[in-house]
């Protein structure tokens, strides 16, 4: 009973999603569960491995990533509070990595990115298209070869950024403004330029929410290795 009550709670969050990608595809675009049909767009064909649920898509670091251009992305602006969900494991350096956002530089591109600062995860949210506030997270040094399951986001209400990893506690920086609605493209692997950051590693789940995920829906899609969408 516990397990049929996980995976219908799993698969009711995930239908709140803006978008949401599992990654399961051998090649080519990757899919949104949602049926909002916010595909992702392969560039430089990523091949595919295991992954903790069914497949993950496997990018090389030089030329390969996911993207979704700037006109089809416009409802990935958050209005309000968001929740960015990412599984990865690397396969070389972490350091300095572009994971997944809507960011780049320049007057009104600015808008959230989740990247690594140093070999820390990061979120960097603009609420003027420019500037950032960063939320860095302490305490964990990511190493190649290892899953990390990053959630991090915006609490409107708490007027605050925070992230967890892998459903540890939630660390959070004040942040009152909001994200701001650039006209940057969607990316996953790379930032919003298409050349700076590229990941190298592995990308088992992606999504985004247009909403702050309590701590409980975390720990379970965290804890869900075993409920995939579809």
């Amino acid at each position: 009973m516990s397990l049929i009550i996980g995976r219908s709670s799993c698969l009711n969050i995930i239908r709140s999603a803006l978008a949401y990608w599992e990654f399961d595809e051998t090649s080519g675009d990757a899919a949104d569960s949602t049926g909002n049909g916010l595909t992702l767009i392969a560039t430089g064909a990523p091949t595919s491995g295991a992954g903790i649920v069914g497949n993950c898509r496997v990018l090389n670091g030089t030329s390969q990533y996911f993207s979704i251009a700037s006109g089809g992305a416009t409802s990935l602006n958050p209005a309000g509070s968001f929740t960015l969900r990412l599984r990865i494991k690397g396969s070389g350096s972490m350091s300095n990595k572009e994971l997944m956002g809507k960011d780049q530089s320049g007057a009104g591109l600015g808008g959230y990115i989740l990247e690594t600062n140093g070999t820390s995860p990061q979120l960097g949210v603009s609420s003027n298209g420019s500037a950032h506030t960063n939320l860095t997270y302490s305490g964990l040094t990511m190493v190649s070869g290892t899953w990390y399951d990053i959630f991090a986001g915006w609490d409107k209400a708490a007027g605050k950024l925070w992230m967890s990893v892998d459903a540890a506690p939630i660390q959070t920086v004040a942040f009152t403004a909001g994200a701001f609605a650039c006209s940057s493209p969607f990316t996953v692997g790379v930032w919003g330029n298409l050349s700076t950051g590229k990941f190298p590693g592995s990308i088992d789940t992606a999504g985004i929410f247009g909403r702050k995920l309590s701590f409980r829906e975390i720990r379970l899609l965290h804890q869900a290795r075993s409920y995939p969408f579809r």
